[in-house]
């Protein structure tokens, strides 16, 4: 199978991880039926950061990014 995307973001909920000059850490994890809600924080080294919410859900083995 191919691998459509990169892990982008830390395993552990309250930690951070560093992609050059970005931050990216990972507030919280919500796993429902059929997806997973990560709550992420992002942070350019020159910019204020943004929250955003990131939604993988699971459809007939098919992993959709919403």
């Amino acid at each position: 199978m191919q691998k459509k995307c990169e892990m982008y973001w830390p395993e552990n909920v309250d930690t951070s991880a560093e992609y050059g000059d970005i931050t990216v850490s990972l507030i919280e994890v919500e796993r429902f039926g059929d997806y997973v809600r990560r709550t992420m924080k992002i942070r350019h080294s020159v910019n204020n950061a943004n929250t955003i919410i990131f939604i993988i859900i699971n459809i007939f083995g098919i992993f959709v990014v919403a």
